[in-house]
């Protein structure tokens, strides 16, 4: 009789690749894409990475440093209770993994409340009355292709 033959046999270890690090966030552009007498809009891109919040630095019309916080998700923000007439400059940081990269800035010119005065309120625009809407219209229906379970 010739007895049962047996033996171990140990796969090889999992090839992992390696492990890239995570890319480190950039910063793009800063820009004021509108400017009121008391606020500036802000907008930036973010060319690479993503951050977990912003941090946009100013000084007030006193020099009193300012700071606003800006969710990481967001790529904008309206800066509102500025002086009339005033340059600010604006510096964003982004935040990642507790790291900070930046700044970025620009400088910004709110308008002065005489621009804000010569805008028309919305009273004195001419109105006009509203069209009527369009009612929709049904157009030919036809079969293109059929199979035993569709049309």
């Amino acid at each position: 009789r010739v007895g049962p033959v047996s033996t171990v046999g140990v796969t090889a270890p999992k090839e992992e690749p390696p492990a890239s690090p995570p890319l480190k966030p950039q910063l793009g552009e800063l820009t004021v894409t509108d400017a009121t007498h008391d606020s500036l809009s802000l907008f930036w891109n973010v060319p690479e990475g993503q951050f977990d919040h912003f941090l946009v630095q100013y000084k007030n019309g006193d020099g009193q440093p300012k700071a606003v916080r800006v969710p990481g998700h967001q790529d904008g923000v309206t800066i509102s209770g500025l002086e009339p007439d005033h340059k600010y400059k604006m510096n964003l940081y982004g935040f990642h993994s507790g790291q900070r990269v930046g700044p970025v800035s620009t400088v910004g010119l709110t308008a002065s409340e005489k621009d804000q005065e010569m805008t028309p309120a919305p009273t004195d625009l001419p109105t006009t009355a509203p069209k009527p809407p369009v009612k929709p219209h049904l157009g030919e229906l036809a079969v293109t292709d059929a199979t035993p379970e569709s049309l």
